[in-house]
């Protein structure tokens, strides 16, 4: 009988990897037009704030995704970096903004993982 150590559970396979580098990549594209229809719709939401919370949980779901399908430390704060990254260097309108917009998305859920 094996037992599980703790190296073992937390020890990225590769298709931990590949998972989370495709959930990154696919939602990398998808923020780029995320990111010019939340432009048009910014304006509409000048008049009640609170409905712009609406809007943005988008951004979150990477990190929560991967959190929840591969399930080891640094899966969510990874697939959200990669999606953040690959926003920026397709011309993403925050530049480098949006890379530290996602660390900061991925390490508030990673600490909610870590959470519970």
């Amino acid at each position: 009988m094996t037992t599980t150590t703790g190296t073992a559970r937390t020890r990225y396979r590769n298709i931990d990897l590949v998972v989370i580098a495709g959930i990154g990549a696919a939602f990398g594209v998808a923020f780029l037009g995320y990111g010019a229809l939340y432009s048009l719709i910014g304006p509409l939401t000048a008049a009640f704030k609170p409905a712009e919370g609406l809007l943005v949980g988008i951004w979150f779901l990477p990190a929560v995704i991967a959190g929840l399908i591969v399930r080891k430390p640094g899966a969510a704060i990874g697939a959200e970096l990669i999606a953040a990254t690959l926003e920026m260097m397709l011309g993403g309108q925050w530049g480098w903004g949006t890379v530290i917009s996602g660390l900061l998305q991925g390490g508030g859920v990673e600490l909610a993982f870590a959470l519970t």
